[in-house]
């Protein structure tokens, strides 16, 4: 009979000689589920870590009055063309709803780092400007650090690190929907 014992990190399987085949059969189970243990803990530990850069990496963005919404919003606004200069372009690209989108631009129009501008070929919509203000601001933008990090990776390590990225954004959007 079969009787899987845990002793320090490893399994010892005590059994009977008379029931090899039952042996091999129970082996089998409790190596898969040592398997799916060890699978479960590191993606545990792999949410853990993310969880941690992001951490790091999101409280940097409360820096110079603004807090990591508002900064994700001055560099679209930067970056974008001039057609996606909207409070509703930005809404969609940021994956939020009209009235989040709404409350961080109008955040930042009050702080004098976007301007609103009337559209020239609609005038009940508005377009949205980086001022000379937020651009200074962009200066020192503290995703620069992140950047910097990033940098000193291999290229096969940021390639890995991109493209495992992609793939959990793609399954948190599936999940979400």
């Amino acid at each position: 009979m079969l009787s899987p014992q845990i002793v320090g990190t490893s399994f010892l399987l005590i059994f009977e000689s008379n029931v090899l085949q039952t042996v091999y059969s129970n082996a089998g189970m409790v190596i898969r589920w040592v398997k799916r243990m060890a699978m479960v803990m590191r993606t545990r530990a792999i949410a853990e870590l993310l969880a941690g850069v992001s951490g790091r990496s999101y409280s940097r963005g409360f820096t110079e009055g603004l807090h990591a919404a508002q900064w994700e919003a001055l560099r679209y606004f930067a970056r974008a063309n001039e057609s996606a200069r909207t409070v509703t372009a930005f809404a969609v690209a940021r994956g939020s709803t009209q009235g989040t989108a709404t409350q961080t631009v109008a955040a930042l129009v009050k702080k004098g780092l976007l301007t609103r501008r009337a559209r020239a070929d609609d005038r009940r919509s508005t377009r949205l400007d980086v001022s000379e203000r937020g651009r200074e601001l962009l200066a020192s933008d503290p995703l620069q650090h992140l950047i910097d990090v990033l940098s000193r990776l291999s290229a096969d390590d940021r390639e890995a690190l991109a493209q495992g990225l992609i793939a959990l954004h793609e399954q948190l959007q599936r999940s979400e929907a």
